[in-house]
């Protein structure tokens, strides 16, 4: 819901002496270049070189009273102010109705907020002819909420040209310098796209730091009409906040003082689309991909009909083999008959559920888990052919499938293409992916580190060439002492038959009952590995106390994410009428939260409808059984 504060303005053109007066409200950037050759009075010179702060306060009295100081010596015409310790004049003081995104006139006199409105989490004022938004957006605000208070923030800033829309967005994406994009960052991306903007921050450094971390989370847009004529920058001064204060401003005189190479525009939007820095980029892009790298690479084999009939009778025989003589580790979960992801993943929660469960630590039966993930560098490819032969051979394989095992590695070749032509080089290692036969060949050679003398308390968990080593241990000093001697002995194992462990893709969780949330240092091959609150294992995000909530709101981020792509194909005349829709109903007192909800089931059932007696694309009908539950 928005709140409009109506101000009723007497304005002269003329002051007492008979000089023209300009309504400094009414003027835009356009404005300064036209009359900046008339004799102008100081306080009108003023109003052409505008200066903004921007800064959150994290609701800190003594950042309150610093920025009071910093105004002054900026001499800063508007401060855009996020999570406010106290209300200020309350003439020039606006803040939004959750009350923590705020606009203060706290320089010119002449300077006033008009056209106010005041939305959920943000704030906008007409100020010297720019429309001037101050938003921000908590961590703790749902996805979907954030997605929607981003769509009304960029469909009113749509019919208010040129604007400044600064704040912190609690958001991160690689155009303003975070080292990924998350879905909040994606959000901003796409609900600015549709607008001329132009993001100013430039640089690597942090706007916020805290606990020794730090991201770049306050961020100013402006319309690209504005972005020729501004001057932006990050404050060096301490601000006793843990944000960063920045200072921008506009004018003439502004634009020498930075050159702004570093701006970065919004993408997407086809009129002002560079397609010459596109193709650079993509171009870029996919050398960076590793296209002179040959490990990038996975070769693949290619074998007709005949070819997968052989394979299929020698996978036969081989699992009989394996069957009467318990040739396989029952912790092995990967490419075998019922078992699946679920099935380790269950494993290894119930390892760590049974060992944190119990009354009390001293003198009961409460201990640590450690679980540390092990990934063996471009393992498949390359798996060696004589360490594989050998492990059937263990098998008591006969004589002549061992001669045809062998018979299958020979004469192997892998083609490819060049900038030259087609070229070719014979394979000595991995096994053939793509084929029948190549998982399980894979299965009996990597049997060897399940099969490893551990410390007591650990055991390894595998799936494919993912393993799970899981240490249970009673104190903390015991468990990292028997996980660094495991990992020790695996990586010797993996050494002995060819293979290498991916240091810096290695990763620990410890999972305890504490209070305290405890970690773990491990050894990899003399680097030191720290444990993390959450890692992935098999799709699936172990933390430390077991809750999952790293999953939940992993999936809840994801499914979010996708249904908002899904839904924005409903087709176009439906979404008009659905914008209709929740206008009227706002108009008449409806909560918007609740008309948008009403209107988009409406919109998904006439889609339905739609879909039923549609005579096109029936062949998806057996996909999508109902539009509303697909959405």
């Amino acid at each position: 819901m928005y709140s409009f504060i109506d101000e009723d303005e007497n304005d002269n053109d003329h002051d007492d002496d008979g000089n023209e007066n300009y309504d400094y409200d009414d003027l835009d950037v356009w404005s300064l270049v036209s009359i900046r050759n008339k004799k102008l009075r100081p306080h009108e010179k003023a109003m052409f070189m505008f200066n903004f702060i921007q800064l959150n306060l994290n609701h800190c009295e003594a950042a309150h009273e610093l920025l009071k100081q910093r105004v002054r010596e900026t001499r800063s015409d508007v401060a855009i102010i996020s999570e406010p310790f106290r209300r200020m004049s309350a003439e020039n003081w606006i803040c939004s109705n959750s009350g923590k995104a705020v606009l203060w006139a706290c320089g010119n006199p002449n300077v006033q907020l008009r056209s106010r409105l005041a939305g959920g989490h943000f704030v906008r004022a007409l100020i010297n002819g720019k429309w001037i938004y101050s938003c921000y957006f908590p961590p703790s605000l749902d996805y979907l909420d954030f997605c929607e208070s981003l769509d009304e923030l960029a469909a009113d800033a749509r019919a208010h040209i040129p604007f400044v829309i600064a704040g912190d967005f609690n958001a991160w994406a690689q155009e303003w310098g975070s080292s990924i994009t998350n879905a909040r960052g994606r959000a901003v991306l796409e609900s600015l796209a549709s607008l001329d903007v132009a993001l100013l921050n430039c640089g690597s450094r942090n706007t916020f730091n805290s606990a020794g971390r730090g991201s770049i989370i306050d961020l100013t847009f402006v319309s690209n009409s504005l972005a020729r004529f501004a001057a932006w920058r990050l404050d060096d001064n301490y601000t006793a906040s843990d944000h960063e204060a920045i200072i921008f401003s506009f004018g003439q005189a502004a634009r020498p003082q930075q050159t702004r190479t570093q701006a970065v525009e919004l993408p997407y939007k086809a009129d002002t689309l560079n397609t010459q820095a596109f193709t650079t980029a993509i171009y870029d892009a996919t050398l960076a991909a590793g296209s002179d790298v040959a490990s990038s690479y996975r070769p693949i084999c290619l074998i007709d009909t005949v070819g997968k009939v052989l394979e299929g009778l020698i996978n036969t025989r081989l699992n009989e083999l394996i069957s009467r003589s318990n040739g396989l580790s029952e912790n092995q979960f990967g490419f075998r008959k019922a078992r699946s992801t679920i099935d380790a993943i269950s494993k290894v929660v119930n390892i760590a559920a049974n060992a944190i469960e119990g009354s009390r630590w001293k003198g009961g039966s409460k201990k640590y888990c450690l679980v540390v993930t092990i990934d063996v560098k471009n393992a498949f490819n390359t798996a060696d052919w004589g360490c594989i032969l050998s492990s059937v051979c263990r098998l008591k394989a006969p004589v002549y499938l061992q001669a045809i095992i062998r018979s299958y590695f020979e004469g192997r070749v892998l083609r490819f293409n060049t900038d030259e032509g087609c070229d070719s080089r014979h394979i000595s290692a991995g096994v053939p992916q793509g084929s029948v036969l190549g998982p399980l060949l894979w299965n009996i050679m990597y049997d060897g580190i399940l099969r490893i003398p551990l410390p007591p308390g650990c055991e390894t968990i595998g799936y494919a060439d993912d393993v799970a080593l899981v240490i249970v241990a009673k104190d903390l000093a015991t468990t990292e002492a028997f996980a660094s001697c495991a990992i020790e002995k695996i990586t010797n194992w993996l050494h002995s038959v060819g293979l290498s462990l991916a240091v810096h893709k290695t990763e620990a969780v410890l999972i305890s009952s504490r209070k305290t949330v405890e970690v773990a240092r491990i050894l990899v091959e003399g680097s030191a590995i720290v444990s993390k609150r959450a890692i992935r294992y098999l799709g699936v995000w172990i933390d430390t106390r077991l809750c999952f909530r790293e999953h939940l709101n992993h999936v809840h981020t994801k499914a979010a994410s996708t249904g908002q792509a899904l839904s924005r194909i409903i087709p176009i005349d439906l979404l008009a009428d659905e914008d209709k829709a929740i206008a009227v109903a706002v108009s008449r007192g409806t909560p918007k939260k609740e008309a948008s909800s009403e209107a988009r089931i409406r919109s998904l059932v006439n889609w339905q409808r739609r879909w039923d007696a549609s005579t096109k694309g029936r062949s998806r009908l057996l996909q999508i059984i109902s539009a509303p539950v697909w959405a």
